[in-house]
């Protein structure tokens, strides 16, 4: 998310505060969801009638910890769908999704493969295929687009 606001702000800067600001509210409003589904309720042992209440330590805690995540990787995201989109070296910065997502499926498939069903691994195989198929199409055009721009043009 981060990276695709980045791609349309107007500059660096509004890129990385873009991207750190989604990040924030999402964990925001995913945490709440969380909370108002019951996620974080948990039975005081202590007390014999065994009545449940909302954990506001795991709560916060859990929302603390992703805020801060977003803080940290929010900007050079941001930075980042910026610089895919306008920046002067583009292809690192245009492969950073589909490398990412290339590398968690390939661990998930390694790891998890074995103890998840068959609709979860086809949808981890899908993904690790739009993957590479996205960075060979990525790297392509770049080199098209060098290529092109190294032939003078008949005026």
């Amino acid at each position: 998310m981060p990276f695709c606001l980045g791609m349309t702000s107007t500059s660096k800067v509004k890129g990385a505060v873009v991207g750190t600001t989604a990040l924030l509210i999402t964990v925001v409003l995913y945490y709440s969801t969380k909370a108002a589904q019951g996620d974080f309720r948990t039975v005081d042992l202590s007390d014999t009638s065994a009545r449940e209440f909302f954990s506001w330590g795991e709560f916060a805690s859990m929302a603390l910890y992703w805020c801060l995540a977003g803080l940290i990787l929010g900007p050079p995201f941001g930075l980042a769908g910026r610089m895919a989109r306008q920046g002067a070296i583009r292809l690192p910065f245009q492969l950073l999704v589909p490398v990412i997502a290339l590398a968690e499926t390939m661990m998930r498939l390694h790891v998890e493969a074995s103890t998840v069903s068959s609709p979860v691994v086809w949808a981890w195989e899908s993904v690790r295929a739009t993957s590479i198929a996205l960075i060979v199409l990525l790297i392509g055009v770049a080199a098209w687009e060098k290529a092109q721009s190294s032939f003078p043009r008949a005026t």
